[in-house]
């Protein structure tokens, strides 16, 4: 279909029509596949993407889809070699497993979400301080019980209920999300102000939110999906 008026439109709403036509925010979920996790081998994850088809309508379509994403996760940590496209200002990586964190070069993107494990056995320990996080502007815990893991590895009774958005379990009291919250954003600054003298770790403003999140059916209506 031709749209001989288009080229008439102002650039930056012709920006605009380009950037609306890209996917919706993607979820980026590490394949938990042993034989993955090789230097020279891309990052594999659970549902994986073609590039965005606007991108080759013409030139201004794939310079707009380009400004905001880029191509990575492929071999040799992550280069462009074999990678997937990556929307650098809605996508997500999602760590569910503390193996889907430690097996691979992934790290974070500028919005990352992780599981409560992560959180409590990855965040409040070294989390902030490794470099490979440098990128992250937004980070999210994702409130839900997932069948591969537990909600969480303590609970504390003791201390005051605030929130009761972590659910309880077998009767105990698990860690509430403003408890959680406040843990994490302690452990940030100490974090940072060990490294102060250091290069290459983030020490600007960082979202930290809790979502409520359930796993949905598989869809696999999306064209640009590969499996």
């Amino acid at each position: 279909m031709e749209l001989p008026q288009f080229k008439k439109f102002p650039a930056e709403i012709r920006r605009k029509i380009w950037l609306s036509a890209l996917p919706s925010p993607r979820i980026y979920e590490p394949d938990n596949m042993a034989e993955y996790w090789s230097f020279d081998k891309p990052t594999r994850f659970l549902h994986e993407y073609s590039p965005p088809r606007v991108r080759e309508a013409c030139k201004e379509a794939y310079e707009a889809c380009m400004s905001v994403g880029h191509f990575t996760f492929g071999c040799f940590r992550n280069t462009n070699i074999r990678g997937l496209w990556f929307n650098d200002t809605q996508d997500a990586i999602y760590y569910a497993t503390l193996e889907q964190w430690y097996q691979t070069e992934l790290k974070a993107s500028e919005k990352t979400i992780i599981s409560i494990e992560v959180a409590l056995d990855v965040f409040l320990e070294t989390g902030f301080e490794n470099e490979s996080f440098a990128a992250c502007r937004h980070l999210v815990v994702a409130l839900y019980i997932d069948s591969r893991c537990p909600i969480a590895s303590v609970h504390m009774d003791e201390l005051p209920r605030k929130l009761s958005v972590f659910r309880a379990l077998d009767g105990r009291n698990y860690l509430t999300w403003a408890e959680l919250r406040d843990m994490l954003l302690k452990t940030r600054e100490g974090k940072i102000l060990a490294n102060a003298g250091k290069p290459g770790i983030y020490k600007g403003t960082l979202i930290l939110e809790a979502v409520e999140a359930f796993r949905k059916g598989d869809n696999r209506d999306d064209p640009e999906r590969l499996f």
